[in-house]
């Protein structure tokens, strides 16, 4: 008889724990921070971010050389926004001034900048690196177009607005 008492009084005791309000749990919400918590449900303002300084436009200038070994240069601008919750992920729109639309992903780590293979609106961009310096970029692009798969390849600079 007793086990069936205490057999009741933990039943009973568990549902009403299960029935209580859940209490809210602080921490980063925010799933681009190094210290992101999914179980987080109020932000704490701890959240740790990285390439805060990074994000934002550059005015850019490149040297390119195309299928044929022609050489140009051009000047525009780029911008670098954060790619959704990656902490080290940076979208890099208007990569090697194809349009406005045309954004890669990469990855910064410290000073680097690594740019992994992918396709973009059918171009392949073949993997490339750069770095940051201060307020300055330098990376280098490399692509094949959709019409041939001819290359392209480039070197940018340029400084932050």
């Amino acid at each position: 008889m007793k086990q069936f008492t205490v057999i009741i009084f933990l039943f009973f005791c568990f549902k009403i724990y299960s029935c209580s309000e859940k209490v809210d749990l602080e921490g980063c919400t925010d799933c681009n921070a190094t210290n992101y918590n999914a179980y987080a449900s109020n932000d704490d303002s701890s959240c740790v971010l990285l390439n805060i300084d990074r994000i934002g436009e550059y005015a850019v200038s490149d040297s390119i050389r195309d299928w044929s070994q022609n050489k140009w240069s051009r000047q525009y601008n780029i911008d670098i926004v954060r790619d959704s919750c990656d902490s080290m992920g940076i979208i890099i729109n208007n990569y090697a001034n194809l349009s406005t639309s045309f954004s890669v992903i990469a990855k910064v780590m410290g000073d680097s900048i690594f740019i992994p293979y992918q396709i973009v609106l059918g171009n392949e961009v073949l993997e490339t690196k750069g770095y940051f310096q201060k307020d300055s970029i330098y990376f280098q692009f490399f692509y094949l177009t959709t019409t041939f798969g001819d290359p392209y390849i480039g070197d940018v600079e340029g400084k932050k607005y």
